[in-house]
């Protein structure tokens, strides 16, 4: 599942905000409570990250792989544990970042990759609808700066 959020700031901009700044995204996003490196460091590829979120009116974890893709500025934080898996055996959040034609502002397609626990769970648009808001305050901080 998968959706397009265009942006003011560059492709790069927001690529390097996961890249080389991840740490700051409790600051940035809104809904983002907390984020703390388990194993490796925040910006290497394969480190452990545990993040705690406002979903649904509640607070949620949710512990990743992150997986860097530096040729296609693409991120993906591999899910492992967390609430989402109360409905998802699989389930990775991924932001992919094009530039635009003229270099001013740029695409970024986010996207969930995730297989249900059974037939009776509901498609994930509620936590898409989520990490589409983490892109546009991403973006929005970026226009700021």
């Amino acid at each position: 599942m998968e959706t397009e959020v265009e942006i003011k700031a560059t492709a790069e901009q927001f690529y390097e905000v996961f890249r080389a700044r991840p740490h700051h995204l409790p600051t940035i996003c809104s809904d983002i409570h907390t984020g703390e490196v388990k194993d490796g460091e925040w910006h290497v590829h394969g480190s452990s990250i545990h993040w705690t979120y406002h979903f649904g009116g509640k607070t949620e974890i949710y512990r990743n792989k992150a997986e860097y893709d530096d040729a296609n500025m693409k991120v993906t934080y591999a899910g492992f544990e967390g609430d989402v898996f109360k409905r998802y055996k699989v389930y990775k959040a991924i932001w992919q970042c094009i530039p635009k034609s003229g270099g001013e502002g740029g695409i970024v397609k986010v996207a969930i990759d995730y297989e249900k626990l059974n037939e009776d769970v509901l498609s994930p648009d509620d936590y898409l609808a989520m990490l589409v808001g983490f892109t546009r305050d991403i973006d929005a901080h970026l226009s700021m700066a």
